[in-house]
């Protein structure tokens, strides 16, 4: 065999089959055997009715929680790690004052400038 490609055998089975084995038991037949060894169908039951209940209200959960979204035209984004007491005391600022993170942090930064006589 150099390059040259086998041609297959077609082999033709006619007619031909397999003796003593039925080809497909009826449906009543399936239905029947499959209930008698206890299988259930897969049909979908109807949906059972939903009772209407009034919506109570949700208490908000009691605890410190990260001042809310502000929009004031801030594109940038800073990530910092701190202390357990410095985050503390930050968020503790901005719940008595009503800021945000970035409104502390401009306040911050201003004051900073103050002291240090910074212009930039």
């Amino acid at each position: 065999m150099t390059g040259e490609a086998r041609q297959r055998r077609k082999l033709d089975l006619g007619s031909a089959k397999p003796s003593g084995v039925s080809q497909s038991p009826t449906p009543e037949k399936v239905r029947e055997i499959s209930e008698d060894a206890g299988f259930t169908s897969r049909q979908a039951k109807p949906p059972a009715k939903k009772e209407k209940r009034a919506v109570e209200p949700v208490e908000p959960p009691i605890g410190r929680k990260r001042p809310g979204p502000r929009r004031k035209g801030r594109t940038e984004a800073l990530n910092l790690r701190v202390t357990p007491t410095v985050y503390t005391a930050v968020n503790e600022i901005c719940e008595a004052r009503g800021y945000g993170y970035s409104e502390f942090l401009d306040e911050a930064l201003e004051a900073w400038k103050q002291v240090h006589g910074w212009e930039g």
